[in-house]
């Protein structure tokens, strides 16, 4: 074993952009952005697997290029 770092996650048809990207939550009245497992994952460098990802919906896999690409996800 390698011992690298994975994150999976479990792809449906009803998988949506927030959950791959993340969201805006409310925190004590103030509004603040959440990073998705995955988002966080892929910028701390572990390997990334995406569960049946045949069954995505297309309107969704359009949000994977930029980091199947190796391009910068997020803000940070």
């Amino acid at each position: 074993m390698l011992n690298w770092p994975i994150t999976i996650k479990q792809i449906n048809n009803e998988l949506s952009i927030d959950d791959l990207e993340g969201m805006r939550t409310l925190e004590n009245g103030n509004t603040r952005y959440v990073y998705s497992d995955l988002v966080q994952g892929y910028r701390d460098g572990h390997i990334i697997l995406l569960d049946e990802i045949d069954k995505i919906n297309p309107d969704t896999a359009a949000k994977l290029h930029m980091p199947l690409e190796r391009k910068t996800v997020g803000n940070r």
